[in-house]
């Protein structure tokens, strides 16, 4: 059986384009007026800036399959200003309407070996990630079984363990780095995945 963690909560295809971030204006506000398209972009992270590691503000990050960006809160986003950047426009459909934005911010997610990537900030969303991106993109599988743990292949082999609150996939504290012959695999995830060579 799949562990339950907190509950408390404190981001594509294969063709779509990517472009690199710029800094943001002190404060994280964009400079002027966007001409904003619908878009899959993603904004891809930069080496130049620093990218924050949000675990000690985030108890669970969303697994996201029906969006091709990472995501974070304004809430969030405003304690590391130092991370954020400017990316390519976006305009989504939320349940408030259209929102539109241009900043991001780089994360640093350790729950999945230290990948860096770059996160929209919108002003109300729970902090996510997207998996068809990951998957896609990224070089990461993801497998979930029937009533166990999901998990993501990492592109290094290794295999992260995710946890599910309200039968959603969520990375969390909890969560746990294993290689893929490590026994709590096949406990609380159902099997040992295989990569494809």
């Amino acid at each position: 059986m799949c562990r339950q963690p907190s509950t408390r909560q404190s981001t594509a295809s294969a063709s779509q384009s990517m472009h690199a971030v710029a800094p943001c204006e002190e404060g994280g506000k964009p400079t002027g007026p966007m001409d904003v398209v619908d878009t899959n972009e993603v904004a891809l992270p930069s080496p130049d800036f620093e990218a924050a590691d949000v675990t000690d503000r985030v108890d669970n990050i969303r697994v996201d399959s029906g969006t091709p960006h990472d995501r974070i809160s304004e809430f969030i986003a405003a304690m590391l200003p130092t991370a954020m950047v400017h990316a390519p426009p976006i305009r989504r459909s939320t349940a408030n309407g259209v929102v539109r934005t241009d900043r991001a911010l780089q994360v640093l997610h350790s729950m999945l070996g230290n990948e860096v990537t770059s996160a929209y900030i919108l002003k109300q969303t729970p902090t996510a990630i997207s998996l068809s991106t990951r998957c896609m993109d990224k070089g990461y599988s993801y497998v979930w079984l029937s009533s166990r743990c999901p998990l993501f292949v990492l592109p290094d082999g290794r295999v992260a363990i995710l946890d599910v609150i309200r039968n959603c996939p969520y990375l969390s504290r909890s969560s746990m780095i294993v290689e893929a012959d490590d026994p709590q695999v096949e406990e609380l995830c159902g099997g040992t995945p295989r990569r494809r060579r």
